[in-house]
């Protein structure tokens, strides 16, 4: 199964202690752990881990520290494709959007979409359950025009020559089995910052298709980077996490903000298209858009991590079929006494979920509602653990889990595998 996984990407260091340091207080750290990190790339790691052939996109860039990223991406079996950051383009913490979420946040608000006025609705919707055909015949521009026509620069194979090859980090490939692309693939020498493995002679092949920079109107696809390096140097968002020893309970700081806006290009839209599951995680909005619009007629079902309301999400929304979200997931203005569930279910996706630490998971769709009891446990460690959620929840849509009753049976397996996460130390121990 194929899984791509579209959102942002940290390098984290962790750090389990007694407690948080006060003002100008020191601690000494129990246990460390280093590793990639972000909620898009912590779901890919665990669809991999379960079996799944994951598809990282995201913005990882060519610092020094991008490499140790690589390194751990490649030992969890995640593949990568760089986004290309827009020229100029500010930090995804300035989005011009913020602020704007459209008519739908306002209380009592009621019908419409978030901006064009109109729902992405089914248009077929299969045994009570994810829409089989995305909606009209295409996404909808301001004033309810179809947007032009969509080119993704075909398909990625996944057999034929190619996979990881040549040489990679620590002088290794990336793996023994067949891989992505009927050409040369993702190996050979070169890569960001000079490291081996990743681009380089092959780079990510895209079948012959639409030509480099087509897409839907308003929101072209760029062309991809043979080697998989941006046309521009920037830092690698990094994150801070202290986890308290006694309760699980986890403190971070994150310099995400600091990522360029990117734009999808076609590499991404090719994987997009051959895969059986797609996750975005409400970072990279332009991306995310730009990719999901290519999904015209069908496609595989698309999962929204929604971990937090973020500048942008009403332009997601509309494109996506199950929204899984935290109780922090709430629109700046949004009534406290309102139930979010009902909120997204306006924007369009058909069934919408929302996880609440170790209490039971509600659900909802547009005629039944119910919850779902996760298992107790006694958490060490609870960072990632909404990430591993979504990722093992991934896994099972691209089984085929797409009815209601499948969705909701999902729920429950996908909280067990998450359960069984929070009890070790670090996002990786719980695979070993």
């Amino acid at each position: 199964m194929k899984g791509v996984f579209v959102g942002l990407t940290t390098l984290d260091s962790i750090y389990l202690v007694d407690q948080l340091p006060g003002a100008d207080e020191k601690c000494v750290a129990r246990d460390f752990v280093m590793n990639a990190g972000g909620p898009a790339t912590n779901a890919a790691v665990t669809f991999a881990y379960l079996g799944g052939r994951a598809c990282l996109v995201s913005a990882i860039g060519t610092s020094p520290a991008a490499a140790l990223v690589h390194d751990d991406l490649a030992r969890s079996g995640v593949r990568h494709i760089e986004l290309v950051p827009e020229p100029g383009g500010a930090g995804a913490g300035a989005d011009p959007a913020a602020g704007a979420y459209g008519a739908l946040a306002a209380p009592g608000a009621a019908g419409g979409g978030p901006r064009s006025g109109r729902l992405h609705k089914p248009s077929v919707v299969r045994a009570s359950g994810i829409r089989s055909s995305r909606g009209p015949t295409g996404p909808v521009a301001p004033g309810g025009a179809p947007l032009g026509p969509v080119g993704h620069g075909g398909t990625l194979g996944h057999s034929g020559m190619g996979g990881p090859g040549g040489a990679g980090h620590n002088g290794a490939g990336h793996g023994a089995h067949p891989g992505y692309g009927g050409h040369p693939g993702y190996g050979g020498p070169g890569g960001p910052g000079g490291v081996n493995g990743h681009g380089g002679a092959g780079g990510h092949s895209v079948a012959a298709g639409a030509p480099a920079g087509s897409g839907p109107a308003g929101s072209k696809l760029a062309a991809a980077h043979p080697t998989g390096a941006s046309p521009m140097s920037y830092a690698l968002p990094m994150s801070a996490v202290m986890v308290t020893s006694v309760t699980g309970e986890r403190a971070v700081t994150s310099t995400h903000g600091m990522v360029p806006r990117c734009t999808a290009n076609t590499a991404a839209a090719a994987a997009v298209a051959d895969a059986d599951v797609v996750l975005v995680d409400g970072h990279q909005v332009d991306a995310a858009v730009g990719l999901l619009r290519t999904l015209r007629g069908g496609g595989p079902p698309v999962l929204l991590d929604g971990g937090s309301w973020k500048p942008g999400t009403e332009q997601i929304l509309p494109f996506v079929d199950v929204v899984i979200c935290s109780t922090a997931f709430r629109p700046p203005g949004f009534d406290p006494a309102a139930d979010i569930l009902d909120l997204l279910l306006r924007y369009g996706p058909f069934f919408v979920a929302m996880t609440d630490g170790p209490g039971p998971i509600r659900w909802a769709t547009t005629d039944r509602r119910g919850y779902v009891l996760p298992p107790v446990v006694t958490a060490r460690d609870t960072l990632g653990a909404g990430d591993v959620f979504h990722g093992a929840f991934a896994w099972l849509m691209a089984h085929g889990a797409l009815a209601t009753d499948e969705l909701v049976g999902s729920l429950g397996e996908a909280s067990r595998v998450a359960a069984r996460s929070v009890q070790t130390f670090g996002p990786r121990s719980w695979m070993t």
